[in-house]
Parts: C-alpha cells; sequence; structure tokens
C-alpha cells in the first residue's frame, strides 16, 4: 500500500485524501469542507463532519407538511361510487403537488444543508428500508419518516428499526396500519426480515408466520377529539378509511401469545421483535455490506464487511462506529474504489451542484424562466400551441478522470415542455450497474422521440427524414 492508499488515522491527509474522503461522505470537495478539515487525519476529518450532523439544527419542514394531516379523500358512508371517484379526481392534483413540494425541499437539504454528512446517511437509510412515495401519498407522513432518519442516522440501528415499525409512512408501506391478529398477513413480515434486516434466505417460513404476529395490534389514527363527524363507509378501502397519522396500539387486536423467531422464543412485540432481527449477524453483514456499497468501497474478498459486522456486534450496532470503521479500512483508500465508484443519480446530482454553487442559481433562474415563459403562453391563450423541445449532442461518463472531472457520454437528458405534452419523468431510468466504457446506456433512442413530435405535432412522415427503421416514444399527449 502507498501512502495515498492507507493513511494512518493519526496522520495528516494529503489533498487528494482529504478530497476523497469529502466526495464520499459529504457529496463533494467544496472549499468550506476542504478548509475545516485541512491539516487533519481521517478520524479527526469524519469527527468534523459528525459534529456538523450532530449540531447543526435541523430544518423547518415544507409547507406542506406542516399542520395536521387530514384525509380529505375519506368515504363517507351513503356516498356512491361516482361521487367518491370524482372527489378523488378533484383531489388529485394537490395530492401530486403536495408530494413534490416535500421532493423539492429534500432535495434543497441535499444541495443546501450545512451538514452533507447527515443528508448522505438520510439517502443511505431510504435505500437500505426501500421508501418510496408509491405507496404514501400523505406529504406529513413522508416528511415525518425524512425526519425520523435525520435524527437517527448516526445512532443504532436496533432503536432506527425501532423507531421505523411504527413510523407512520413505514406503516402505511409495509401493510401494518390496522394489522390484526385475527386477520394476519405476511406481507409486513416478509419486507421487515428481506428489506430491513437479515435479508432473503436467512430465515424460515415458521419466523415468516412468527413475525407476522409479532406486527399485528397497530393502526394510524386521527389525534384524540379530532376524528370526522360523519360515518366512515366500512367497506371502503383502508386509504379511504385512515382518519389520522397518529400511530396507536389497541392491546384487542395483538397476538400477546409466545413467538418463536430465529430460535428465540418470546411475547415479541412489533419493536423488540426488530430488536431480535436487528441483533443478527445476518443483519450486520446485510447493513455493512450495504454501507460499503453506499460509499463506494470496493471489498474484493469482504474482509472490510467482517469487520464492520463485528464492530456492529460490540457497539450494538452503532451506525457512527461502522462510518469509522470504513474509513479506517485500505479499501476505503484504495485505487480501486477511488477511481471505479458509480455514483448513485441522487449523489452524483449532489455533488456537482455542491461542488459547483453557481448551479444552484442557475437551476432556479432556468426555472423561473420556464415558468416566466409557460405562464405568457398560458395567458395568451398558446400554451397548446407551442412545444418546446432541447437536447444535447453528448451526456456525461458517470465515473470520474484522474482530474475529478467527467468526459462526454453516450447517454444524455432531453426536455419538453409545453401544453400537449406528456408530463413527468418518462422512459426507464438507467442502470447504474450496466456500464458501457465508462458511460450509461442510453434506454430510449433520442430519434423515436423525434418521430413522434415529427409526426403527432407536425404532422408529418418521420420516415423520410429518420429512417424507416426508426421506433416511436410518445412525448406529445394524443
Amino acid at each position: 500500500m502507498t501512502r495515498t492508499q492507507e493513511p494512518a488515522t493519526d496522520g495528516v491527509l494529503t489533498d487528494v485524501e482529504r478530497r476523497h474522503l469529502l466526495r464520499r461522505l459529504a457529496f463533494a470537495a467544496i472549499p468550506a469542507l476542504e478548509e475545516a478539515v485541512s491539516g487533519l487525519s481521517a478520524d479527526d476529518a469524519l469527527s468534523v463532519l459528525v459534529r456538523a450532523a450532530r449540531d447543526t439544527p435541523h430544518p423547518e419542514g415544507p409547507e406542506a407538511a406542516r399542520g395536521v394531516w387530514r384525509n380529505r379523500g375519506l368515504r363517507f358512508a351513503g356516498v356512491s361510487d361516482e361521487d367518491f371517484e370524482a372527489m378523488l379526481d378533484r383531489l388529485a392534483p394537490g395530492v401530486r403537488a403536495a408530494v413534490d413540494d416535500v421532493r423539492r425541499w429534500w432535495l434543497a437539504e441535499l444541495l443546501t444543508s450545512p451538514a452533507p454528512l447527515r443528508e448522505n446517511l438520510v439517502l443511505f437509510l431510504h435505500g437500505v428500508f426501500g421508501s418510496n412515495t408509491g405507496s404514501v401519498d400523505a406529504p406529513h407522513a413522508l416528511h415525518g419518516r425524512n425526519a425520523l432518519l435525520r435524527r437517527r442516522c448516526l445512532g443504532t440501528v436496533p432503536d432506527l428499526l425501532a423507531a421505523l415499525v411504527v413510523d407512520p409512512a413505514m406503516m402505511i408501506q409495509i401493510g401494518m396500519d390496522g394489522h390484526r391478529r385475527l386477520r394476519v398477513s405476511d406481507r409486513a413480515a416478509k419486507l421487515v426480515l428481506d428489506h430491513w434486516t437479515v435479508g432473503e434466505g436467512a430465515y424460515e417460513p415458521r419466523d415468516l408466520e412468527e413475525l407476522s404476529r409479532s406486527l399485528t395490534g397497530w393502526r394510524l389514527a386521527a389525534p384524540e377529539g379530532s376524528g370526522p363527524a360523519r360515518e366512515i363507509a366500512r367497506r371502503a378501502p383502508l386509504a379511504a378509511r385512515r382518519t389520522g397519522l397518529v400511530p396507536a396500539f389497541r392491546a384487542a387486536d395483538f397476538d400477546d401469545g409466545p413467538k418463536t423467531i430465529l430460535g428465540r422464543t418470546n411475547r415479541f412485540d412489533a419493536r423488540s421483535a426488530v430488536r431480535w432481527l436487528a441483533a443478527q449477524e445476518a443483519t450486520a453483514r446485510r447493513f455493512g455490506r450495504l454501507l460499503l456499497a453506499h460509499l463506494g468501497v470496493e471489498d474484493r474478498g469482504g474482509a472490510v464487511e467482517t469487520r464492520l459486522a463485528a464492530v456492529y456486534r460490540a457497539t450494538g450496532g452503532s451506525i457512527e462506529a461502522l462510518l469509522r470503521e470504513v474509513v479506517r479500512s485500505e479499501a476505503f483508500w484504495s485505487e480501486a474504489s477511488r477511481w471505479a465508484l458509480i455514483k448513485s443519480p441522487v449523489h452524483l446530482a449532489a455533488g456537482a451542484c455542491r461542488q459547483l454553487d453557481k448551479h444552484r442559481v442557475l437551476f432556479t433562474e432556468l426555472g423561473r424562466g420556464l415558468r416566466a415563459f409557460t405562464s405568457h403562453l398560458r395567458r395568451a391563450g398558446q400554451l397548446d400551441r407551442v412545444l418546446l423541445l432541447t437536447f444535447s449532442d453528448f451526456g456525461r461518463l458517470v465515473t470520474e478522470n484522474r482530474t475529478r472531472g467527467t468526459e462526454h457520454g453516450d447517454a444524455g437528458v432531453l426536455f419538453v415542455a409545453g401544453g400537449g405534452v406528456r408530463a413527468g419523468l418518462l422512459g426507464e431510468p438507467a442502470d447504474l450497474g450496466k456500464v458501457t466504457r465508462g458511460g450509461l446506456d442510453a434506454t430510449v433512442d433520442f430519434r423515436d422521440i423525434y418521430a413522434d413530435v415529427l409526426q403527432r405535432w407536425l404532422g408529418v412522415d418521420p420516415a423520410p427524414i429518420l429512417g424507416t427503421a426508426v421506433g416511436s416514444f410518445p412525448v406529445v399527449n394524443a
């Protein structure tokens, strides 16, 4: 090993090592952070980042998640199917806007928070526990889960799991809301086993059944005294009967009998069951393995994973202790880890924007300009007659070169705006595990988009222009 591959914990980091540490743990080696850790060892530099994560005040939540959540999509007794569906259609745009507000709020935190290690760990934990907005459309619950991960990101894994298992967003996501002893489903238990703790193949069907019984008894309710005055339809879907987001335990719905999970018999409830699962060797190894992958550490042979499992056991699953062990490892500083990392899209975007703070200003200017442009067209009654399309002739590679930049790549993004286009992100995300010559493979041929615009917007045959072999990717509303 050379000096740049394995810095001593009490040795001063070189410029290269310091930037490597900051890019992995804090998204980017911006000048302010470089100055803060200049002249320090790896351990001391990590301590600077940890102190910022612990001491920086937690941000105020987005406006959409303030106050008490009230379910405007309740189905009351006597409401017809047609009226109920019409009500949901009216509510849908507002719900999507509120969820988008939470997403934008967190993106701003990722890009600008003075505690970047904390946001990086929140990003990591979101990935570990399979967090998504597809099954949870309550902005208060989504932000609450995000805030919980932020509070617990440097604590212990058992404490984090015990809090998560009764977190409103997670209860909705894994199906624990209304999980009763007389109506037990194994869905929640399987998600906890497969994605939160020991992983697939590390348990028996009997463990799944017993954990399912442990997770009974919880439901989400309105704050005391604030429930709806009208009767709710009993046969309505659960989402249309959910009156609030306050976790409430009902002993009558809990299976309080003895359960045997992974060899231990106890009267497990939800919290004690996940704590027992968190204490397993398989959980320790899985968590350490996922942390190494998130930080881009090449652990050939699994030696670091084994050491992380030992640290996990010795510290009760301390996330800070695991981070320190990663930074002390040879693998973290190896050439393979320093240059072969394929960052997640969010990590890459956060790092780029932090590295070039101008992007925040530029993106704001771009957004305001586009909004002003489209608003003017809408007021003039011309928005449905205009289509704006931008496309660059090159993308970027995902691997860094030796000057800390990236080379031109084949795949990129294409932007379409107007009153007659399909909204949202279209196409399949690029596979970060499939890289060709350092770059991502395009999932949509840009000529297919051109073909759709030519045919359905401009009303001309695309074949003579683009060739007969070109397909069509719909970006224009039918």
